[in-house]
């Protein structure tokens, strides 16, 4: 039985022309989702495999859990009515990932809040969870590696990566890095909503 926690990563590629529309939505009504479980992060994205996106990470205790909140989701006027509905005509195309930490790595929230942080989510091919790289981490403060997640259900040899730079200049020059170091995956610019736990 799993005892950590499961994270649900959701990707939303959004039509070009409602960015603006669905941004001001969610920040206006994202507490009518938020009431039901916990909010991870919230980030929008533009560089990347994806385009125009959201990216949202949700935690929650177990599978049964989830379901629970979904059941709940369902029966709540509310959510459909004033979120839901509203932003499904935004939405091009959505993946949901059921992802939970990568043994033997606990999360890193050790940092204040800071408006001009940005993160970084890799989506890395791994030999195996049981042979997993040790990664560098700049030790000035500038880069803090949040969490590394493994997929739950889907493909058994991806991992993903969540980082934090002190702005996005500090984040162009490690993901540029990683590269010279022979990365193997995608990478995306994540830059959090205003309502995000992770600033």
């Amino acid at each position: 039985m799993m005892t950590t926690p499961l994270y649900e990563l959701r990707c939303y590629q959004l039509n070009p022309k409602d960015m603006v529309t669905a941004t001001k939505l969610v920040t206006e009504k994202h507490e009518v989702r938020t009431k039901h479980s916990k909010l991870f992060g919230f980030w929008t994205s533009s560089l990347g495999d994806g385009g125009k996106e959201f990216i949202h990470l949700w935690e929650y205790e177990n599978m049964s859990h989830r379901r629970d909140v979904y059941s709940a989701l369902n029966k709540d006027p509310e959510w459909t009515s004033k979120l839901l509905m509203p932003i499904l005509p935004c939405i091009q195309s959505w993946n949901v990932t059921l992802l939970t930490r990568s043994p033997g790595f606990n999360l890193n929230l050790t940092f204040e809040d800071d408006p001009s942080a940005v993160y970084v989510l890799d989506k890395a091919e791994v030999k195996g969870y049981d042979k997993l790289p040790k990664l560098k981490v700049n030790k000035d403060g500038t880069e803090i590696l949040v969490g590394r997640f493994c997929e739950v259900f889907g493909a058994s040899k991806t991992e993903y990566r969540l980082w934090r730079y002190t702005d996005i200049e500090e984040a162009a020059e490690a993901v540029w890095k990683r590269k010279d170091e022979s990365f193997d995956g995608i990478t995306r610019l994540l830059e959090p909503a205003e309502f995000s736990p992770l600033l």
